[in-house]
């Protein structure tokens, strides 16, 4: 069986593309990063008997997504990365594998969902109201945690924002 890991180049690039269209959610970051930071993205196919098994890509040599059909797949673009500070998405079948090849110092879990315009049901459990001057205090709390402490914002400058 031959095997091998191969840069996505024009030979064989409507393969690559082919490929990440058969399941967008999952690949959502090739197409993306194809047509948007081609430039600072490197991308590699993983082929066995000339079938990508896997593909990964390395966007400013410090995110690396990785997919593979087999654990064999992922270890072997493992060693393919960078080795220095690096952030890792991978499917979580392959964590014990990665953290057997890589000193993590942190984790955390994403779980991609899909839905369909039609499965999309809203549930509002606040009637929403414009806000106004008398809610300035309240919207600088909001801002405060979505920026951090250090957001700074007048009474004045926010009374003339509104």
């Amino acid at each position: 069986m031959s095997s091998r890991i191969v840069a996505v180049d024009n030979k064989n690039f409507d393969v690559f593309w082919e490929f990440v269209h058969s399941d967008i959610l999952d690949y959502f970051f090739f197409i993306f990063d194809w047509v948007y930071y081609k430039d600072r993205t490197k991308f590699y196919l993983y082929l066995e008997n000339d079938e990508i098994q896997g593909v990964m890509l390395i966007y400013n040599n410090s995110i690396v997504q990785l997919r593979g059909s087999t654990r064999e797949v992922i270890l072997k673009f493992i060693d393919k990365i960078p080795k220095k500070h690096i952030q890792i998405t991978v499917p979580i079948q392959y964590q014990e594998d990665i953290l057997r090849k890589i000193n993590v110092t942190k984790q955390r879990e994403l779980i991609l969902m899909y839905a369909t315009q039609e499965s999309i049901h809203l549930f509002k459990t606040v009637r929403p109201h414009k806000l106004g001057v008398s809610d300035i205090q309240q919207i600088s709390i909001l801002l405060k945690e979505a920026f951090g402490e250090d957001f700074r914002l007048t009474r004045r400058e926010m009374i003339e924002e509104f």
